[in-house]
């Protein structure tokens, strides 16, 4: 995998987490809802969401990559760190 371009291997990423988190969303509100209720909107409002929040820490990562590919491996280190906080905190 080291001579693959980062843009197609994060974007690949975005594709299966979101891919997961839609899927786990829509059998979590298929168990919770009866089959008659409609949750067409809370489905979109979710994948917004959900994409806003993947691509942000998609772009962080794709960043980091940047960072660290030019000979700046602590500045890496350090983002990464905070990403991992921030992304533990947010699953909170």
């Amino acid at each position: 995998m080291s001579g693959l371009a980062p843009g197609p291997v994060v974007l690949a990423m975005l594709g299966v987490v979101l891919t997961w988190d839609l899927g786990e969303h829509a059998i979590g509100s298929a168990e919770q809802l009866r089959e008659s209720a409609d949750s067409e909107r809370v489905e979109v409002i979710h994948a917004a969401a959900s994409g806003l929040v993947a691509s942000f820490f998609g772009l962080g990562g794709y960043i980091v990559f940047l960072l660290s590919a030019g000979g700046q491996p602590e500045v890496a280190l350090g983002l990464l760190l905070l990403g991992a906080v921030v992304a533990l905190t947010a699953l909170r």
